[in-house]
């Protein structure tokens, strides 16, 4: 998922991958400008926060192009697993 300008780094191009182990992780992959890995690195929790702000803020939905339907359901989704793991 395209990060908004408050998860974006070093003013390059952002993405939160969703880990496939637990998937509130998420991968924070930056982009250069001609393509090319700039950073990655691994976030525990990152994908559930980032899509707690999202919810919080219409702008940053609207910047990447998201509705606030979508992210409460994905928010939901995250809310089952973390049950389902942590009873």
């Amino acid at each position: 998922m395209k990060a908004c300008k408050h998860y974006s780094y070093f003013g390059k191009e952002t993405y939160l991958v969703q880990s496939d182990g637990n998937p509130w992780n998420a991968w924070l992959e930056v982009w250069d400008f001609n393509g090319k890995l700039f950073k990655s690195s691994f976030e525990t929790g990152k994908f559930w926060e980032y899509l707690n702000h999202l919810a919080l803020n219409p702008e940053c939905r609207e910047e990447i192009g998201v509705t606030e339907t979508e992210v409460r359901k994905k928010l939901k989704y995250l809310e089952k697993e973390w049950k389902g793991r942590t009873e």
